[in-house]
């Protein structure tokens, strides 16, 4: 082995840049001192700011790593989407030249800002960001221009890792009690993502025919009085009729046809229509508390396990009409489901069929990812001939 192969790779530890960048900065004062806001095209951000060292020691780095998942999902964001937008990012740096501006705006300062080649800088949030950006630019160059917010707060030393406490502080306060929307919530704000309209769409056209349904559904992931699925649940009870998974990527594909997403919006709303004139959804919706409770204890389908397995069964239906030619779909097998014993968990029915477990103290457990055993057993029992995954 020879010398150069045997060189190690000696970590990086300043970020700087081969020239000035100049900026218009908007000064004010927070808790940690006084802090700058300004506005950096991609180019810019691109250029003049990098990621640390992912080769630094982990205990030394003051930056996580940033996600490749992250990184490639935000990438194809600014791909695929022109209406993009991003909350701002933070950068530390360890020193920033300013000169006033004579416009008067009360506590508010506005400077002539010069980030010098050899200042060191560090974004401490926003590097998933950075890299999704730095990847998209690559592909579509004409996103050079956008801009991204970004606040930089100055540490007043030599380097930022001579501060390097009051830096992970920033970042670890940043993050304290944060919160991401849940599924349901994502869902119910996307108006973009093929599927997440579908649901809210199905929604919509289910009060249009007079239907409970939207009402029985938790936009906001939690249930309340009268509700039986969130809207995460709904998703997934979509996806499998649609395309036989709950794989967003291969329901968008389906559904990215509008005669195909016009065609499943009316085929899941009819499927619903009809369930609930078998299934007592309707009286679980304006049941009290403790009927309430009660129903959702007792029904085997009253639940994200059991809504998957209705899911099945809608999608044997559609299967069954597709295999015969038929010019609408067959309900008329779901006329027998009220005839099983669903809301009894310990009937011999699911328990022999592994959908429900009886444990050593007594208590009825439903088993994990049991839907498709569950939609079989259905599917049998009413005679209707189940889809081709369920056999």
């Amino acid at each position: 082995m020879n010398n150069i192969e045997q060189e190690m790779h000696i970590p990086n530890y300043s970020i700087t840049a081969h020239s000035d960048l100049s900026m218009l900065v908007m000064a004010g004062q927070e808790g940690i001192g006084q802090t700058f806001n300004t506005k950096l095209t991609y180019a810019q951000c691109v250029e003049f700011i990098d990621i640390e060292d992912e080769t630094i020691p982990e205990r030394e780095r003051l930056q996580r790593n940033a996600d490749k998942l992250r990184v490639n999902a935000i990438c194809e964001y600014l791909i695929k989407r022109n209406n993009t937008f991003f909350p701002g990012v933070i950068l530390v740096v360890s020193q920033l030249d300013l000169t006033p501006l004579d416009i008067d705006f009360g506590s508010v300062k506005l400077y002539k800002a010069v980030l010098q080649a050899g200042t060191d800088r560090l974004m401490i949030d926003g590097q998933g960001r950075l890299s999704g950006i730095t990847k998209a630019l690559t592909v579509r160059p004409d996103l050079a221009e956008h801009h991204l917010d970004v606040k930089i707060v100055v540490v007043g030393t030599n380097k930022i890792r001579d501060s390097s406490k009051f830096v992970t502080q920033i970042f670890a306060d940043l993050h304290l009690n944060l919160k991401r929307p849940n599924s349901s919530q994502s869902i119910w704000f996307d108006s973009e993502t093929r599927l997440s309209c579908l649901a809210n769409d199905i929604m919509d056209t289910t009060d249009q025919l007079g239907l409970p349904f939207a009402g029985g559904v938790a936009v906001n992931g939690k249930l309340s009085t009268g509700q039986i699925f969130t809207l995460a649940n709904v998703s997934d009870f979509i996806s499998i009729i649609v395309a036989s998974s709950t794989s967003k990527k291969a329901v968008n594909s389906v559904l990215s046809e509008e005669d195909s997403y016009e065609l499943y919006k009316v085929l899941i709303a009819q499927y619903i229509e009809k369930l609930y004139s078998v299934l007592p959804f309707a009286e679980i919706h304006n049941s009290d508390l403790g009927a309430w409770k009660q129903a959702l204890n007792s029904n085997i389908l009253t639940c994200a396990i059991g809504l998957k397995a209705l899911a099945w069964v809608g999608r044997s239906i559609i299967e069954d009409a597709l295999e015969n030619g038929l010019s609408e779909l067959n309900f008329a097998p779901l006329e027998r489901i009220g005839e099983l014993p669903i809301c009894d968990k310990s009937n011999e029915l699911w328990l022999k069929k592994g959908v429900f477990n009886k444990e050593i103290d007594g208590k009825i457990k439903i088993v994990k990812s049991s839907e498709k055993r569950l939609a079989a057993v259905i599917c049998q029992s009413i005679r209707l001939l189940p889809a081709a995954e369920l056999v």
